[in-house]
């Protein structure tokens, strides 16, 4: 059974999913090498999703863990911000 590929980063998974769909646009490849890089992309796009899905809780979590407990109503509630008045 031939080894599969191992996942890059999420960068190289994007550049890599980039290059499968140029190269199976341009069509010159056989129906067979077409599989083989449409279950590559499939691949790269569910580790692109989970890698963005983990960033996203992580964020998340950090502005939860950030953000003051008694924050007033004149503070950014996202970041604890004070805002500026435009005045």
């Amino acid at each position: 059974m031939a080894r599969k590929k191992s996942l890059p980063n999420f960068e190289k998974s994007l550049d890599e999913l980039e290059s499968i769909v140029t190269r199976m646009e341009d069509g010159n490849i056989s129906l067979e090498e077409s599989l083989k890089h449409f279950e590559r992309g499939i691949l790269l796009t569910r580790h692109c999703q989970d890698a963005l899905q983990n960033a996203e809780q992580k964020i998340e979590t950090l502005m939860n863990d950030s953000r003051p407990s008694n924050a007033s109503e004149a503070e950014e509630p996202s970041l604890g911000i004070p805002r500026k008045d435009n005045n």
